[in-house]
């Protein structure tokens, strides 16, 4: 029992009360600490801002886009952006009556 005292004791001691020279760099590191966390934290909420943005953006782009459409538009340019077309690809989506 006296040897949990002892322990006690030694570790009461050892965390009671600091060093002057060891003082300055707890500071220290308790204020880089600090700072570092609000600078993480502000950068964290920048980045889920941007992040909402985007995720707006493409949701909103994605509600009116119609790939049929696009196809059709790549595909009637004179080079040709692909080199396989699918030329009767949308003009079969609109046979088939799946166009709006």
């Amino acid at each position: 029992m006296s040897i949990y005292i002892d322990l006690l004791v030694r570790i009461v001691e050892m965390f009671g009360e600091t060093p002057y020279l060891r003082y300055p760099l707890w500071r220290f590191s308790a204020a880089v600490l600090v700072v570092s966390t609000a600078v993480s934290g502000l950068v964290l909420i920048k980045l889920r801002r941007q992040e909402n943005m985007r995720r707006k953006k493409w949701e909103e782009f994605f509600k009116n886009y119609d790939a049929y459409e696009h196809v059709k538009e790549i595909c009637s340019q004179s080079p040709g952006i692909l080199h396989s077309c699918p030329k009767d690809l949308a003009l079969a989506y609109e046979k088939a009556g799946l166009k709006s």
